[in-house]
């Protein structure tokens, strides 16, 4: 019997990381509610860490910081930054999406 597989949203976790892209100063409220672990890709919670690192030296979160950011802790090539990190740059409710999962790493 195989292990069951754990909550995850997906599209949720996108429209999370894709919503701090477009708006950067929700992260400094959301990073106290939604940790890295919460995230069901990796290379979602790589991008996580990569937003957190940035906070906490105070630079800017764009895509030209965070790529360089995931560059320097090696995840670069393994999300595809430039695709992969402008791909979740979409408009949303990040406050819903931060929810969202929140409550699949309860689950």
């Amino acid at each position: 019997m195989s292990d069951p597989i754990p909550p995850r949203d997906i599209d949720a976790e996108q429209a999370l990381l894709g919503s701090i892209m477009i708006a950067p100063y929700l992260f400094v409220d959301l990073v106290a509610i939604v940790k890295a672990e919460y995230f069901y890709r990796n290379s979602h919670r790589w991008i996580w860490e990569a937003m957190h690192r940035l906070l906490e030296s105070e630079q800017q979160i764009d895509q030209v910081t965070l790529c360089n950011a995931l560059n320097t802790s090696g995840k670069l090539k393994e999300i595809g930054c430039r695709s992969g990190v402008h791909h979740r740059a979409s408009q949303c409710n990040s406050d819903f999406h931060a929810r969202r999962v929140l409550r699949q790493d309860r689950a």
